[in-house]
């Protein structure tokens, strides 16, 4: 079937009102073959003007001639006596105008005629044998109306197959088809809309049986409804009924809205306007049983309560096989409970070149800006983060701007008060929060947008709410989102239009002050205290502010909980009262001594004064912080005890970083049963530590005096992360160590008095001990390895990093002992990656990444890896293939690629001069019938960090996944890797002073490889143990 006549370019956009016109000879087929084509496109959701009354007279009515002109397709019926017809000639003429005016489709029918006929004007369409007495020109007229008709693509009805409902149904497809077009070329003012539809209409699965019900989720104007309502358009004349209920929400809120919502659906559903049920469920078996029957295409439009759902689709186990439901709403965890969350679409903000495109239109008409509002308008767009209404409304405001002045003033008056009628629709998903999720969306938008989620989430718990599970519920209602890319990943991350729209309201309130000058009123006036539940303000910013602070009385803000102030090492403040009831108090840097003495500090949760003159006891003897959970005191100079947490038993994470006074740590410590982390970071003067606490995860003593840890570190059970780094008077470690069964990390670089490292503990993942000058006997830790083999592949542990780069005192036991583990470490590794799932993989790999650099988790995404660096000069003994220079060629056996292949271990020598020492390397895979493959990896830095200075070191290394991208350029993987029969791969190793310094390549003076085998694994640990034993 060839397409018919295409609309002219150019064609100027007209407002339809029905989708086809039917032009027919009524006294041929009005009661025949064009009722039966009606009818048809009628079930098929076509809205069709069909004209049944009989003809009158030579004159077309006006009514007519509009309806010709507001169809998108005109269907010409040509049947025997169709040109005898002075009405369907003149209709003709007009049609073929509309198509060259308007871009009308026209879709010729012969019935039961022969197009020639009409084209070449014989039988009946002979207009000279015809009664009709009409001039000369309005004969030739028509006879070039038809001729052109005639040469139009359409339909035969000789050339049909079958019966005459297979050539209705042909028909009614192939308008079908182009009203689909249609509806394509109406999306043209819709920016960056024809994507989206693709994807909601992929996952509603159009050709699979069953019920399907997805969800579209976005913020308020983001545009859900305009999706669902294009999709609804495209897709409805593909069901028996179709339904679209617009503000769900809104109506079912008014008096018997929800009962009056599922009795328009069923009657739109089953077309019986009499259906009136008058309660929420449908007892009517009938009424149930036909809408079994019926194929349906549902929309819910703007949904916020579960009853709804309940009500109006249920289970969806009531519907026909392949009805489709859409549903639009806020909440992602209201959507949940109906849709698969596999089938929830998250409409997202337009592109930037998107949305530039959108606000043009409205700003400019369609007319390209001038250069001088360029700026401007990316600036608007910068702050819409491509909220489709915020740039529609914005535009249409700018639009009335005449100058660049008026725009400039406009701009400054949006960014200060938001339109209300962006506001407007905003504002809904925030009345529908509870109480307390209402006060973590305010404390959120007035504080914490660009915060770690994990530190928002304790610093709600300070003000007694429920962090995690709040933000999760913000997130379900897109009032806020978690960054997942660049140095921000973890971050909140809210829509400036929603955070100004949140900080409108807690201005309006006076519950939360952040901007200086409304500080300042609230200081000064006294007004409004007992509103005010959280201040922030900036002390260097507002002189003014400073000496009012003077003589501030905060005591009488009774509802005060949450205090952040920032100040300047200038700032001097002789006295302060702080009420009972503060929770939270942030203060950098704090200019007093001590906290207000009559301060009770009962309800205080956290306590952050950064930079302090505080040099004795914080607090006297009369203030109880027994709620206190976090104190964080660092860089306090002048600190020389810490203050009195003996009743402080709630606490979890002290923090006394760089407080260079501090000479010694409480014995009651040990008894804090809940403190997990402990930062004693450059405590330069602390040379003794007391027992540790039970339950004791991190701790940092790096860059202090200890000589010697307590014998508790190393039995408690859950110490993770010990950093004891640059501690200069540490001589050795003990025996014990071992026994540290979770410890994951271990930082022991520049202890430049370590003499000897004793064996380690099986689990440990991350080992830097660069720049220990003194070091010279290692331990093997074989026996931890092997005797935990099973336990470590059930932990999923997918990474680690042993690095004794600048150790030049090792022996040569201790660097046999380090690289005969790194063996064992490697095919343990390996062994334990083959067993993980994928899912079990990233699983694993988020939870160890959460807190890693972006630029260590570009390279190595979701592969597992082990990474050994150290001083010496020989590829170990355990590579079976060696090379001097930086390439290495290898013939591989027969069978080399099974399922028991676990990889290839690498490893090379090269004198590194360089902080960042960065080793990359090609593979180059050649089969028996000469065809080759090159697999590329990135530097990589899994060996960093040492000094500037020359070091001869030995890096041996293995990560999975190389065979996945071999994949990629064969067409049958498995094949593949059965002929090839050789493998060269070509080293390189580039060093760096620091990120920004240019790059070297460094020589490589010698390099191997060892294929690895599952099956090898146990003679490996036996060996290894054997060794051991002697």
């Amino acid at each position: 079937m060839n397409s018919s006549s295409p609309p002219p370019p150019f064609a100027a956009p007209l407002q339809t009102r029905h989708d086809v016109f039917l032009s027919f000879r009524g006294e041929d087929t009005r009661d025949g073959f064009t009722s039966h084509l009606h009818a048809a496109l009628l079930r098929n959701k076509i809205e069709t003007y069909m004209d049944r009354r009989l003809e009158k007279g030579d004159e077309i009515e006006p009514a007519l001639l509009e309806a010709i002109e507001k169809s998108k397709i005109a269907l010409v019926i040509f049947s025997e006596d169709y040109a005898s017809s002075t009405w369907c000639l003149k209709e003709l003429v007009h049609i073929l105008g509309c198509q060259k005016s308007h871009g009308q489709i026209v879709i010729p029918i012969f019935y039961r005629i022969d197009p020639s006929d009409v084209r070449k004007h014989q039988g009946t369409y002979a207009l000279e044998d015809s009664p009709l007495k009409r001039s000369k020109d309005e004969v030739a007229n028509w006879r070039a109306a038809l001729e052109e008709a005639a040469n139009i693509s359409g339909f035969h009805d000789s050339r049909k197959t079958g019966t005459e409902a297979d050539f209705v149904e042909e028909v009614v497809q192939d308008v079908l088809t182009k009203l689909n077009r249609e509806s394509s070329s109406d999306l043209k003012g819709l920016v960056g809309i024809k994507s989206r539809i693709q994807q909601i209409e992929s996952l509603l699965c159009l050709d699979s049986p069953g019920v399907c019900c997805v969800g579209i989720w976005g913020m308020g104007g983001i545009g859900k409804t305009t999706l669902a309502d294009a999709v609804f358009h495209r897709q409805s004349s593909k069901f028996d009924a179709a339904c679209f209920l617009a503000n769900v929400r809104e109506k079912s809120e008014q008096t018997g809205g929800l009962n009056q919502l599922r009795n328009e659906l069923v009657r739109e559903i089953l077309k019986d306007r009499d259906i009136n049920i008058g309660t929420l469920s449908i007892g009517s078996t009938s009424i149930r049983d036909r809408l079994s029957r019926t194929k349906v295409l549902i929309v819910l439009d703007d949904v916020n309560a579960r009853e709804q759902l309940e009500v109006l689709v249920g289970d969806h186990d009531g519907f026909c096989q392949g009805s489709r439901i859409i549903i639009t709403a806020r909440d992602t965890g209201l959507l949940g409970q109906t849709v698969d969350p596999a089938k929830i679409y998250n409409v997202e903000g337009l592109g930037s070149d998107e949305a530039l495109h959108l606000f043009h239109s409205r700003a400019f008409r369609n007319k390209s800006p001038t250069t001088d509002y360029a700026g401007l308008s990316r600036e608007v767009v910068r702050y819409s983060k491509g909220n489709p209404l915020a740039l529609k409304v914005m535009g249409s405001l700018f639009h009335r701007c005449k100058s660049k002045k008026e725009w400039e003033a406009q701009w400054n008056k949006l960014k200060r008060f938001p339109s209300e009628e962006i506001n407007k629709v905003l504002r809904l998903s925030y009345d529908g929060l509870e109480e307390n999720e209402k006060e973590m969306f305010l404390d959120i938008a007035c504080f914490y947008k660009g915060y770690l989620r994990k530190r928002v989430e304790r610093m709600l718990d300070c003000c007694d709410f429920f962090g995690e599970a709040g933000i999760n519920d913000l997130i379900d209602r897109s009032l806020i989102s978690i960054s997942k890319e660049g140095r921000s990943e973890g971050e909140i991350e809210m829509h400036d239009l929603v955070q100004e729209m949140g900080r409108a309201i807690a201005r309006k309130q006076g519950s939360r002050l952040f901007n200086d000058e409304d500080v300042y009123q609230a200081l000064t006036n006294n007004q409004r205290d007992g509103d005010v539940q959280a201040i922030s303000f900036d002390l260097s910013n507002s002189e003014k502010l400073h000496l009012e602070l003077e003589h501030a009385n905060f005591e009488k803000m009774y509802q005060l909980k949450w205090l952040r102030v920032r100040s300047s090492h200038n700032s001097r403040i002789g006295s302060l009262d702080l009420p009972n009831s503060l929770g939270y108090l942030n203060w950098f840097p704090y200019p007093l001594k001590s906290l207000p003495s009559k301060f009770s500090a009962q309800n205080l949760v956290y306590l952050e004064i950064v930079n302090s003159e505080v040099e004795g006891q914080l607090w006297n003897e009369d203030q109880s912080p027994v709620n206190l959970k976090r104190i964080r005191l660092a860089y306090s100079n002048y600190l020389t005890e810490v203050p009195n947490l003996s009743r402080s038993l709630k606490i979890e994470h002290i923090d006394l970083d760089g407080c260079q006074s501090l000479v010694e740590i409480p014995s009651y410590f040990q008894h804090l049963g809940k403190l997990t982390y402990l930062n004693l970071e450059q405590c330069i003067n602390l040379k003794n530590l007391p027992e540790m606490p039970c339950n004791l995860e991190f701790l940092n003593l790096s860059n202090t005096a200890i000589e010697e840890l307590p014998s508790s570190v190393w039995f408690h059970e859950k110490i993770s992360h010990l950093d004891i780094g640059s501690c200069r008077d540490l001589k050795s470690l003990p025996a014990s160590i071992k026994q540290a069964a979770q410890l994951s990390r271990l930082c022991l670089s520049w202890c430049t008095k370590l003499e000897s490292l004793p064996e380690l503990p099986p689990l440990l993942q991350c080992l830097e001990a660069h720049g220990c000058i003194s070091l010279k006997t290692v331990s093997s830790s074989s026996t931890a390895i092997t005797q935990g083999w099973e336990e470590y592949i059930f932990s999923r542990r997918l990474h680690e990093k042993h690095i004794f780069y600048h150790c030049p005192k090792l022996d040569e036991n201790a660097r046999s002992n380090i690289m005969g583990d790194a063996q064992l470490r490697i095919m343990r590794m390996a062994i334990a990656s083959s067993k993980f799932k994928e899912d079990k993989i990233e699983e694993a790999y988020d939870s160890y990444y959460a807190d890693q650099s972006n630029q260590y988790k570009e390279f190595f995404g979701k592969r597992s890896f082990v990474a050994i660096r150290c001083w010496g000069y020989e590829i170990p003994n355990w590579f079976s293939h060696k090379s001097e220079g930086c390439s290495i060629k290898i013939e591989l056996p027969r069978d080399w690629f099974s399922t028991d292949f676990l990889g290839f271990a690498l490893s090379l020598v090269a004198v590194t001069t360089h902080y960042y020492t960065e080793v990359g390397c090609k593979y180059n895979f050649k089969t028996s019938n000469g065809e080759s493959h090159e697999v590329n990896h990135p530097f990589c830095n899994p060996l960093t960090k040492g000094g500037r200075r020359d070091s001869h070191d030995v890096f041996v290394w293995w990560y999975n996944n190389v065979f996945e991208e071999v994949e990629k350029g064969a067409e049958s993987p498995t094949a593949f890797y059965k002929l090839v029969t050789e493998v060269k791969v070509d080293f390189t190793v580039r060093s760096r002073n620091g990120f920004m310094e240019e790059e070297e390549e460094v020589e490589v003076k010698k390099c191997g490889i060892c294929v690895l085998y599952g099956k090898d694994a146990e003679m490996i640990k036996q060996r290894a143990l054997y060794a051991q034993d002697f």
